[in-house]
């Protein structure tokens, strides 16, 4: 009997495993086309974050109007009331913009930090180009495009000089 008990458990065994292999295919199917899907996406996310940095490097400014390099004029010589310069490939929000705003207005961080209620220390991040206004700022910033600078003192309360 006892040999007949280790063949019935053998063929169980046996034929489990073989019900098992044919329920697991399907599934070790479906792994390699996730596996495949993932390196597949994987290499279209580097691709995308090879474009993005592309895009970035195309959107900042020359070094020839880096807010760093730009030498401030005096008022009334022109230079900080064209805020907006396609041709010099200054970005709309870009860290020239910031600094030419607060050109063109007279005003420190400090001041144009408080008018657009934020930390006068988000004010050098956008200029040294380490992050962007949020959406709600930069409408503000976008409002300041088009007051003279007497529509400005006049809207801020603030007189200029």
């Amino acid at each position: 009997m006892p040999k007949y008990v280790d063949y019935l458990q053998e063929e169980i065994v046996r034929l489990a495993s073989q019900e098992v292999a044919k329920a697991a295919a399907p599934l070790k199917e479906a792994l390699e086309n996730l596996e495949r899907r993932n390196a597949t996406m994987e290499l279209e996310l580097a691709r995308l974050r090879e474009e993005l940095a592309e895009l970035r490097r195309g959107f900042a400014p020359p070094p020839s109007v880096a807010p760093r390099t730009l030498k401030r004029k005096k008022a009334g010589q022109g230079g900080a009331d064209d805020i907006y310069q396609p041709e010099l490939g200054i970005a709309k929000y870009g860290p020239e913009l910031v600094w030419r705003i607060r050109e063109k207005f007279q005003l420190s961080r400090g001041q144009l930090a408080a008018l657009v209620g934020v930390h006068p220390a988000n004010v050098s991040r956008w200029e040294a180009g380490q992050c962007d206004p949020l959406a709600d700022v930069r409408s503000k910033l976008e409002s300041f495009l088009s007051l003279s600078p007497e529509a400005f003192a006049a809207k801020s309360g603030e007189p200029r000089v």
